[in-house]
């Protein structure tokens, strides 16, 4: 097994553009709730005459604009509002409730200043944390022997799993992710499932294999982990219809990502530590490669 480049292609620098979707939101909503209604004109009429009584239709403007203030809305029926505006599609729930929470704000007279701003923006992003529990319980676990003999059989065991799972690939699931964002193509997310799935076989594959007690937590994060890898494919097959549910998945996808390598380079370091060694014809060879240089 060889590391795998976590990083997406330029081809995906389109999907950077997401991020920026609840500042677009905002001023969105600051302009359509600041727009005026009925407000009378101190425009000339169509016949380009000017009204005489400017000066007195300008202090009529102004007293009321004065008694037309708006009132704090009830905190109760904003917590409503914003409950009722919420659904299955991350991307509608974020815009339906920082409009409100946008139009909240500008009826207490705030919005446009920077703390405001930057706390709408915290409970927009606070929508996209997407809930991914573990899988797995260390009740779950089959415990084996604690000797250098179980170990090599476990993290042999491992890479042989990861080795049957072609499927799971990281470069894979960006050419989709790129595919699809590139010719605007729902289809080319299809494979997407097949790759989750195969992310979650490995899992299942990892919590059935005998685990030396020693090794049983690392067992345990790395079990959890690629299932939580496959959990962000049906986050990221949304791309063309939840764009900022894919995008939290994708981030989440990374995030899992960098785990595995780390909690990898842990179960290597400590086979370099036992001095365990593969030969070239074991799968457990792969291991070396989360060894760090200097070791």
């Amino acid at each position: 097994m060889t590391p795998a480049s976590y990083l997406p292609s330029k081809q995906f620098s389109s999907m950077v553009g997401s991020i920026a979707l609840a500042g677009a939101l905002i001023l969105g909503a600051q302009y359509y709730t600041a727009r005026p209604s009925t407000a009378p004109s101190l425009a000339a009429d169509a016949t380009g005459q000017t009204d005489p009584n400017w000066q007195a239709t300008l202090e009529q403007v102004q007293t009321e604009a004065a008694v037309a203030a708006p009132q704090v809305p009830d905190p109760d029926a904003v917590n409503t509002l914003k409950t009722a505006a919420k659904s299955g599609n991350i991307t509608d729930s974020v815009a339906r409730t920082l409009f409100i929470s946008v139009s909240d704000a500008e009826a207490q007279g705030l919005g446009s200043d920077l703390p405001t701003q930057d706390r709408l923006i915290a409970e927009a992003a606070a929508q996209l944390q997407l809930n991914n529990g573990p899988a797995y319980k260390t009740s779950d676990l089959s415990l084996g022997t604690q000797n250098n003999d179980a170990i090599r059989r476990w993290t042999n065991g491992v890479m042989a799993s990861i080795t049957a799972r072609p499927a799971a690939n990281v470069n894979d699931t960006y050419v989709a992710l790129g595919q699809a964002t590139d010719n605007n193509d729902k289809t080319k997310l299809l494979p997407l499932k097949s790759i989750g799935d195969a992310y979650a076989a490995i899992a299942a594959d990892i919590v059935a294999l005998d685990v030396p007690p020693t090794l049983a937590p690392l067992a345990l994060k790395i079990a959890n982990t690629f299932a939580a890898v496959a959990g962000t494919y049906p986050d990221l097959a949304t791309l063309g219809s939840d764009p900022l549910r894919a995008l939290a998945g994708l981030q989440n996808f990374k995030f899992y990502m960098d785990e595995q390598s780390r909690l990898f380079t842990n179960v290597a370091q400590t086979l370099a530590k036992d001095g365990i060694l593969f030969s070239k014809d074991e799968p457990g060879q792969a291991w070396s490669v989360y060894v760090p240089t200097s070791q």
